[in-house]
């Protein structure tokens, strides 16, 4: 059957070709006369383009067949692929971020859209991420996992069970160059291989903080600033399906677009 779907296009065209020219070249030899008694026949023109045509009616009844298998193989196999993405399965929410600098979770505000942080030097902080589904998120990646290119042996990849949890560091940079929008991946497997996806994103903006006046030769008033930028990071993104066996054991890394 996997022929027929690799050269599909081909049989079609064999198909309409055949239904057209079959019948001209019958009532075309039809018109001559036989070279010798073997290839003479005792039926007409018309017998033989009912015969081509029954022939041509059947091929068609055939393929129609096949066209309806293909398709109900189809919806059995994506049912079962939903099946097995809707068992045992993981998902992951941020419970809460901590900084290096001062192991106080409470310096980071809270919202309707997730945290919020104030600094003025750089360092190091970290997510805390909770399965809160009903399954073990296998084979977890974190991608990008911590800071510059870290070879593969280096980079955890958990097990996780349901209503545990990891942390994911992240690095809040000082400096102006370094603000703007990055993400983090969170990608998992359930027990029957199905893969999933979440997005974390931080946004960093400086916001510089006006901490006095000072007054010019002039006499103008020029305010004086603090340097500081402050980081948002925002609720979990929702969960992307990747469907199964994208995990690559070998390389350690999901082949996922």
């Amino acid at each position: 059957m996997n022929w027929i779907k690799k050269y599909i296009v081909q049989l079609v065209i064999i198909f309409l070709l055949l239904a057209f020219i079959a019948p001209i070249f019958i009532n075309y030899i039809f018109q001559k006369n036989a070279l010798c008694s073997i290839f003479a026949v005792s039926w007409e023109a018309n017998d033989a383009l009912a015969y081509f045509g029954s022939i041509i009616g059947g091929s068609g009844t055939i393929f129609l067949g096949w066209i309806t298998i293909q398709q109900t193989e189809q919806i059995n196999r994506n049912a079962l692929e939903k099946e097995k993405a809707n068992t045992k399965r993981p998902f992951f929410i941020i419970t809460e971020v901590v900084s290096s600098i001062q192991k106080n979770s409470t310096l980071w505000g809270t919202g309707s859209n997730g945290f919020v942080y104030h600094y003025n030097s750089s360092h190091h902080a970290f997510i805390k991420i909770k399965n809160v589904g009903d399954g073990v998120a296998n084979n977890l990646i974190i991608n990008p996992w911590g800071f510059g290119d870290i070879p593969k042996k280096n980079r955890p990849s958990f097990c996780l069970p349901p209503q545990h949890w990891c942390t994911i560091p992240i690095h809040l940079s000082a400096k102006v160059e370094c603000e703007g929008t990055k993400f983090v991946t969170v990608i998992y497997e359930n027990l029957l291989g199905y893969s999933y996806s979440q997005k974390i994103e931080l946004c960093i903006t400086f916001v510089p903080q006006v901490t006095g006046v000072d007054e010019a030769e002039s006499g103008d008033q020029i305010p004086e600033y603090e340097e500081q930028f402050c980081a948002n990071i925002f609720n979990i993104y929702p969960q992307i399906e990747h469907g199964l066996n994208k995990y690559n054991r070998k390389s350690g890394v999901y082949d996922i677009n």
